[in-house]
Formats: structure tokens, sequence, C-alpha cells
């Protein structure tokens, strides 16, 4: 998927491909960066810290000390680097002082869009029946960053 705002490219999560063709365009990529190879793929920054905290633990020995594996956190910030019109959109409903509830009529769920049709996905269990209040609309961002 690629944001016209970021001018950044990410993974489609609703796709046709499988996870082998995933891991070829991986085994490509990483061929490219051992051998020093420039590619025009514009991931924004989180993908390769994301990429970093997956990565499989460093064997035993002196190489564990030098390697620490990062944990991945996700906050506004690394969605604002690949969406930044909604990552100021939810700034704005952090910051709101009006009532959230009534004004937004907001619910834990995001629609999405998959295979070219707009699907609700619930962020929580019971997400549908869950409206977002000022005293939870922390909790609804942290959750929509996180998907």
């Amino acid at each position: 998927m690629f944001d016209d705002d970021s001018q950044y490219c990410y993974f489609n999560p609703y796709t046709f491909e499988t996870s082998d063709q995933y891991f070829l365009v991986g085994v490509v990529l990483g061929l490219a960066i051992y051998n020093s190879i420039i590619l025009d793929v514009a991931l924004p920054p989180f993908a390769f810290r994301k990429l970093l905290a997956s990565a499989p633990a460093p064997l035993s020995g002196a190489a564990t000390a030098i390697h620490q594996r990062s944990t991945m956190t996700y906050t506004l910030d690394e969605l604002a680097e690949y969406r930044p019109r909604l990552a100021r959109g939810l700034r704005q409903l952090l910051e709101y002082d009006g009532d959230v509830q009534s004004d937004f009529c907001l619910d834990f769920v995001i629609d999405v869009d998959k295979y070219g049709d707009r699907v609700r996905v619930p962020l929580c269990p019971g997400g549908e029946s869950r409206a977002v209040t000022n005293g939870n609309r922390r909790e609804y961002v942290d959750l929509y960053v996180r998907y």
C-alpha cells in the first residue's frame, strides 16, 4: 500500500499472495542489503525497527552481549511516519476538549479496505458495542496504532 502524504509503501494485510511470496521478497531484500545493492523501496523507518525486533535471537556466546534484541513499541509517532494525516487526526481526538462520545460517535471499530470493500474490524473483543469516550480515548488510540 502506498501513502501519498508520506510517500512510503507498507505491506497490505489483505492480499492474495501467500506467505511464501512474502518470504521470497524478504530474501531478495536481504540479499540486496548483504551485497550493498541500493533498491528504491520506500519503507517507513518503523518497518526496519519492526524487522529488527522480530529477528531471531542471536546464538549464545560473545555476540549475545553485543547484539541486544530490541522490543517493538507502537506509538503515534511511528504511525505518523507512514500515515501522517491519520496520526494528526488521532492526536486531535486526544486533545479534544468537548464530549468525544456525542461529538464523534465512535466505537472501538475501524473501517479498512479489503479487496475493494470497506470492512469493519473491531479493535478489541466487543468493540462494536463499546463507545469511545473522554475516559477511554487513549486506549482507543493505542489500539488503533497497534492495529
